[in-house]
């Protein structure tokens, strides 16, 4: 199986992919919500895609919380205990980033060359954790209804306050 990452970076993603692995990750969140459990290292390193085509998130061997700055809420910045919501949030930022050049939030837009790497991620950290609102994906593409209406899920999905974002995977 390959991680939605190593695609992305190989072959890119069209839109409909990207579609996909959004609802099929909702659905693995569904199931954990159920379960009253929390993945905790939702990127695009743990999302897979099997021969079938079904995105899945790989298994957290480690069963610890292991969220990457890249892909932290703010709350769990403030608290690292803080867990509720982590999921989802970290699903935002993966799927934002498929639309955005494979770039966090803040970053220099692709294909803008990222001189220093350690600089502008600490950056545009920052701003994200001090409720900047997210700028739009370079792929945003509101001129397509569709594409239009998953950005706006996505941006719920990393808005900076936690009672703004989506309360569960089946929203």
């Amino acid at each position: 199986m390959e991680t939605l990452n190593k695609k992305y970076n190989k072959t890119g993603l069209n839109i409909m992919e990207a579609l996909n692995a959004g609802i099929d990750v909702c659905g693995a969140l569904e199931i954990l919500e159920e379960a009253q459990s929390v993945h905790g290292c939702v990127d695009l390193a743990h999302i897979t895609r099997d021969s079938g085509g079904f995105y899945e998130l790989k298994e957290n061997l480690r069963g610890i919380i292991g969220v990457t700055q890249d892909y932290m809420p703010p709350e769990c910045y403030r608290d690292p205990t803080e867990t509720g919501g982590i999921d989802l949030y970290a699903l935002g930022m993966a799927l934002y980033r498929l639309f955005n050049g494979n770039r966090a939030p803040f970053m220099p837009p692709w294909p803008q060359e990222i001189e220093d790497l350690s600089k502008d991620r600490n950056e545009a950290f920052q701003q994200r954790m001090n409720a900047a609102v997210l700028p739009l994906p370079q792929l945003a593409g509101f001129d397509i209804p569709e594409l239009s209406e998953f950005t706006k899920i996505i941006l719920k999905a990393g808005a900076f306050h936690k009672q703004d974002r989506w309360q569960n995977a089946t929203e």
